[in-house]
């Protein structure tokens, strides 16, 4: 969870986290898994490495972008099984270039919403 807690990285998780963007070593530590996304689709102009980032704080917005691939829309799976589609709606997003989509932006926030909750 890129932009909250400047101190955490991946390779030693024990370090602290901001409360409200946890990043989960364990499923058991899920609270809400059914507004919690696992994977999603992400757009091929965006693959850069093996992860998808999600700026949390007051950083870029949408680092990497979920796929535009069908008709601007994107699958989203859940930790707890369950599976949605969500469209691109702002045209920032669906005009995107590597870079960033810079805040405020429609599809940071529904992406927000679902993410390290």
């Amino acid at each position: 969870n890129y932009g909250v807690a400047p101190s955490w990285v991946i390779t030693d998780p024990s370090k602290p986290q901001a409360p409200g963007a946890r990043v989960y070593v364990k499923d058991s530590q899920i609270t809400r898994p059914v507004e919690t996304w696992l994977v999603l689709d992400e757009d091929p102009k965006s693959i850069n490495d093996g992860m998808f980032l999600v700026d949390m704080g007051t950083g870029l917005g949408l680092v990497d972008l979920p796929s535009r691939l069908h008709g601007n829309g994107y699958g989203i799976n859940f930790t707890d099984g369950h599976a949605e589609i969500y469209k691109l709606r702002d045209k920032d997003s669906i005009n995107w270039v590597e870079g960033g989509v810079h805040k405020p932006n429609l599809d940071w926030n529904s992406l927000t919403n679902v993410t390290s909750r």
